[in-house]
């Protein structure tokens, strides 16, 4: 036999017995788990019917996923990543088992002495492993292939996901195999080939993670992993900053695909072409730049194995770099952990630094196992210490001014700021956030905040200066828990966002007086004057979130069909009104002037207490869903058509005064998922007040009940109970905003065991509480004089700016006011 036939068969040797054995066990195991998940999940919804149920509840008739999807390949992100984790272990797991041989002495001789280049026996021992993973991820994925071709017919975009799928999961496998197959030429043992591999698979998510969770937690300011969000926490339009894992996913061998695999795991029929334009062409941009970064890989892994000692084979720590570097990155990542989950900074690097070189030391000793090399290796950890401290510090601190930075103004096309959370006064913003029950009501509405595109020099110089408020402050002085979101559009194209998580009152303040923007003048003019947005009719195009919630609060303030209720002072009363057109017109009309003209110290810090509250509540979503029924095919065209005209039909106003204290009141709304609009009404709205003399409405809403006794207690006092002890409705963490809340109790909706029901659980939570120390009085003087002071709404500066008093009447009936520091008489200051 020839040299070079004896290495052909040495080769063919090599070749065959990698794909027999130990190396068919993580092929099988890839084969059977991805067939399962594939199978189970997409296979099954792809045979699924769904039932159509009629009026009565009775099935008649099914609807084929043929008739909902082009293409069905992966349910959801919860099975992808899992998968994608799959494949990565089992190319982990086939490089042990096709490459373990070189942690044997006498295995390494045998294929040593094979009369084989070293090249080609790691070829030989690569190319059969990676022919067992190529089959394993191949099959399943093109039985769900075969799956989606016969359920949902032929296109071009399922071909197209298809192998979409296949190159990036196989590169994912093959990744994975390299890496650990790399690795493998540097150690000694199946051990550290498989714990220093896999944290190299994921090395790129270990470090970002990391990176991202001290920036979360330290980094004031810091926009990354967070949804900029408008003012209406319910509100699906938003603008979501990637993660850094997430912004430099094509680092990562694992999920490198992860966002375009998530674009085309599940394509449905859609009637917007456009739309189809885009999703049908996939970017395999990331999959052919890893299919070069793996044969690097591979090529260095030839080099490594190449130059190998054979000796090594079986001895642990033989690679010092590797050692110390993996024991690093897992001392880091536990001490990132530990600063995300500490209550306090301090707190969290002590914990950290503790459990960093617990971990290092830990995998040093466990690697090595030589107490001498142990010992002098240990000055290397007092250098990682000092590394991470630092950079935690350096986030906690702006991380060299980042916290600080802000745009150029002459860099600036637009602004928008939004109170993460918060909700609008306005309902054009966002949506009013309070809760009638019965006889209660309970208000915790909030601050208008703007959360458009500002665009006006005014409006911007106006909010860099709140920006530069909140971005300059001292920790110390951060005691408000709202948090704010600058997002700034730059003239070139590019964007510039900041969130921070607290703020101080100076920064809130002037958060308000952006309300006096011309932004905010011109929103206002498109809820009163602007032209409402229905869906067209012609076909079943929905509008955007943020249009539909626009329209829904124009047509709740303009329509005829509108609910409008207006309530009292104390919140003891309301009207509920069927305005004609003409004097709905007027009210729209007096309530336009007012609050184009009303200041934000009139809004906010008034001298004297609202008069009333008042609200719209219309049907549009009613309307909304019957065009787009009569778009579908459904519906009825002349209903919508006559639901639309109904403002033309109110010729009579009509006004029904009820008492929340009794029993005729029966009353319910729940507004949380609507952006009605709400107003408070000023003592300088004029014509407001106007508007309500002439409904001979006035005197009503500004009557004071027959208030029998006070009781007086510390906001700072009341900010320390609990939700149940009556201050859940004060959105202290979200709002400086106080709106009253009144209680009935002479009706009372128990059970038979004499317990409050679900519906009716707020009338027993918005009083103060008994444990509460605090001053009461029967005085009818004190209670005329605590009256003059008190305010149903009114802006708090800090959580001890004042003092909540809760009025009772004879029957038990309570509306809970707020009075500011400064205007409490001195006499009942002295009494708490």
């Amino acid at each position: 036999m020839t040299t070079n036939q004896s290495s052909t068969n040495a080769f063919t040797y090599t070749l065959k017995s990698g794909l027999k054995g130990l190396p068919l066990l993580p092929a099988i195991a890839n084969l059977g788990l991805l067939s399962f998940f594939m199978l189970l999940y997409s296979g099954a919804e792809l045979l699924n019917k769904q039932p159509i149920y009629n009026a009565t509840g009775e099935i008649s008739g099914y609807v084929s996923a043929k008739q909902n999807y082009i293409s069905y390949f992966f349910s959801d992100e919860y099975m992808l990543m899992p998968c994608l984790v799959l494949v990565a272990l089992c190319g982990l797991a086939m490089a042990i088992c096709t490459f373990n041989f070189i942690t044997s002495k006498k295995q390494v001789n045998v294929f040593y002495s094979l009369g084989i280049t070293r090249t080609k026996l790691f070829l030989g021992k690569y190319i059969s492993g990676a022919s067992l993973l190529v089959t394993s991820i191949f099959l399943p994925l093109f039985i769900l292939l075969i799956m989606n071709l016969a359920t949902l017919g032929f296109s071009g975009i399922v071909f197209k996901t298809f192998f979409l799928y296949l190159f990036s999961f196989l590169v994912v496998s093959l990744s994975a195999f390299t890496i650990t197959a790399t690795v493998f030429s540097c150690v000694g043992t199946i051990f550290e080939a498989g714990i220093f591999s896999g944290i190299i698979l994921f090395l790129p998510d270990i470090i970002l993670y990391g990176i991202q969770t001290i920036m979360s937690n330290c980094l004031y300011g810091n926009p990354y992993g967070f949804n900029f969000t408008p003012a209406n926490n319910n509100s699906w339009d938003n603008s979501y900053v990637a993660t850094l894992s997430e912004q430099f996913e094509f680092t990562s061998p694992v999920f490198f695909a992860k966002t375009e695999l998530l674009k085309f795991a599940i394509i449905e029929k859609s009637t917007d072409s456009a739309v189809q334009q885009i999703i049908e062409k996939p970017s395999f941009t990331n999959v052919i730049l890893w299919i070069i970064l793996t044969a690097v890989i591979g090529f260095i892994g030839v080099k490594l194995f190449n130059r190998r000692k054979a000796e090594i084979a079986g001895f642990i720590g033989t690679n010092r770099i590797l050692n110390t570097f993996v024991s690093f990155l897992a001392g880091f990542f536990v001490f990132a952990f530990a600063i995300y989950v500490a209550e306090e900074f301090i707190m969290g690097i002590v914990i950290g630094l503790i459990a960093f070189a617990i971990i290092h030391l830990g995998l040093e000793l466990a690697v090595l196992r030589d107490l001498k090399k142990f010992v002098r290796g240990l000055y290397k950890l007092p250098i990682g210490l000092v590394a991470v401290s630092l950079f935690a510090v350096s986030m906690n601190t702006g991380f060299f001014g980042y916290s600080q930075k802000l745009p150029d103004f002459e860099k600036i096309k637009s602004v928008s700021v939004s109170i993460v959370g918060e909700t609008s006064q306005y309902g054009l913003f966002g949506e009013d956030s309070h809760f009638i029950t019965d006889h209660n009501l309970f208000f915790t509405n909030n601050p208008g905040v703007l959360t458009g595109e500002m665009t006006s020099e005014e409006d911007i110089k106006a909010a860099l200066k709140a920006h530069e408020l909140i971005a300059n402050s001292d920790e110390n002085e951060r005691t408000l828990e709202n948090a704010i979101q600058f997002s700034y559009t730059l003239k070139d194209g590019s964007t510039f966002k900041r969130n921070f998580s607290t703020s101080t009152p100076a920064a809130y303040r002037a958060l308000l007086y952006l309300e006096e923007s011309q932004y905010f003048k011109n929103s206002l003019h498109e809820l009163f004057k602007g032209t409402i947005k229905f869906p067209d009719p012609k076909n079943a195009v929905y509008l955007s979130n943020s249009e539909q919630t626009l329209a829904t609060a124009q047509f709740s303030l303009r329509d005829s069909s509108s609910t409008v209720n207006i309530y009292s002072k104390y919140l003891d009363s309301y009207a509920h009104i069927s305005f004609s057109d003409k004097d709905r017109e007027k009210l729209l009309t007096a309530l336009y002037n007012d609050l184009m003209n009303r200041s934000v110290t009139d809004k906010y810090y008034p001298d004297s207490s609202p008069v009333a509250f008042i609200r719209f509540e219309g049907n549009y979503d009613s309307v909304y869903w019957d065009i787009i029924d009569t778009a579908n095919g459904g519906g009825n065209s002349d209903d919508v058509a006559t639901e639309k005209e109904q403002s033309t039909k109110n010729t009579k106003t009509e006004i029904i005064m009820n008492d929340f204290s009794s029993d005729k009141a029966d009353f319910y709304i729940s507004s949380y998922y609507n952006p009605y609009p709400f107003f408070t009404i000023t003592p300088d709205m004029t014509e407001t007040i106007k508007a309500l003399k002439n409904l001979k409405l006035y005197d009503d809403l500004i009557k004071t009940p027959d208030f029998v006794s006070a009781k007086i207690i510390p906001s700072s006092v009341a900010y320390e109970g609990s939700f149940a002890s009556g201050f859940g409705n004060i959105q202290h963490f979200f709002s400086r905003y106080f709106i009253s809340t009144y209680t009935a109790k002479g009706y009372t909706n128990v059970d038979e065991y004499g317990n409050p029901v679900q519906d009716d659980w707020s009338r027993y939570n918005t009083t103060i509480d008994t444990k509460f120390d605090g001053f009461v009085t029967n005085n009818s003087k004190d209670i005329e004089k605590l009256l003059r002071y008190a305010y149903t709404a009114y802006e708090q500066d800090s959580t001890d700016s004042g003092y909540f008093v809760t009025f009772f009447t004879s029957t038990g009936d309570a509306s809970l006011c707020f009075i500011p520091e400064n205007k409490l008489p001195s006499e009942f200051k002295v009494k708490l």
